[in-house]
């Protein structure tokens, strides 16, 4: 039995969305990335999974990392799969810090077919009708990082707003 594997980017042409901090706190997002997934996402605890979790306790400068990943079924062909990567160091005297933040993802979609015919007609119908839905997932899952990305703002104190002020033209 075959199958066919598409993969989009979500955030394509850019690869992942980032957020640099520097200031106080800056292990918080360690803490907070569980519950900010399941408010976001609206995925149970069970869809969200810790990759890896490493911290250094001794010494002034404490380094940490932790990577997430979550997957959503959207239907039975369907799923979004959102990857979130901490990285940081907080000075042990003063609980100041830095921390980078970034948010990647992509659309999975999987047909199973037994044979040509089969194959020939899964390739048909995400071409004819399915390929508008596949573009409503991705958007929505966009959004999502979108919100995932104001929420670890909100979370550290940074203004969201100044990301979406621009320019007056001529200026």
């Amino acid at each position: 039995m075959g199958e066919i594997h598409i993969y989009d980017d979500i955030l394509t042409p850019s690869e992942k969305l980032e957020i640099s901090y520097a200031g106080k706190n800056p292990f918080l997002p360690m803490t907070a990335t569980p519950s900010i997934i399941k408010e976001v996402l609206k995925n149970q605890s069970k869809d969200i999974h810790e990759f890896d979790v490493r911290w250094d306790g001794a010494g002034e400068n404490r380094d940490f990392f932790g990577r997430w990943k979550t997957r959503r079924k959207e239907d039975q062909w369907t799923a979004v799969n959102i990857f979130i990567t901490v990285t940081g160091t907080i000075k042990a005297a003063d609980k100041t810090g830095n921390v980078k933040i970034a948010i990647k993802g992509y659309l999975e979609t999987r047909y199973s077919f037994s044979n040509f015919i089969q194959k020939s007609f899964w390739w048909f119908y995400n071409y004819s009708f399915y390929f508008k839905q596949r573009r409503m997932y991705l958007e929505f899952a966009k959004d999502n990082m979108h919100d995932l990305k104001f929420k670890f703002q909100e979370l550290m104190g940074i203004s969201p707003d100044k990301y979406l002020e621009r320019p007056a033209s001529g200026q």
